[in-house]
């Protein structure tokens, strides 16, 4: 039988998980991770609502980005900057955010079954 968690074994876990990638088209690698709940759903305020602005590859890139301990690298006002980059680069990126913060079609889908 599984144990029922407590506020503090909840809160105690807030832990992201942090994938490394490759980016040849910046001659290294870099950390994507997932989104907190609350940086997703600005995101996706930001990428999908009604006062959405676009750069949708670099304001993924700017929320999922970091170091090695999951810290991010960008604040969301470097979009712009980080948008003027590969566009190669940036798709690298976004794929993985997508995947990891399941936010592909298919993960909808998936979530819309169960």
């Amino acid at each position: 039988m599984t144990m029922t968690l407590t506020r503090d074994e909840i809160l105690g876990k807030i832990s992201l998980l942090v994938e490394t990638i490759d980016i040849p088209e910046w001659g290294g690698k870099v950390h994507v991770r997932e989104m907190s709940g609350a940086e997703r759903d600005a995101w996706e305020a930001l990428a999908f609502g009604d006062d959405k602005k676009g750069n949708l590859r670099a304001t993924l890139a700017v929320a999922c980005l970091c170091d090695e301990t999951g810290k991010r690298l960008f604040v969301d006002e470097d979009a712009g900057s980080l948008g003027a980059t590969s566009a190669v680069a940036l798709q690298r990126i976004f794929d993985a955010a997508m995947r990891i913060n399941k936010l592909r079609k298919d993960d909808y889908e998936d979530a819309a079954k169960n």
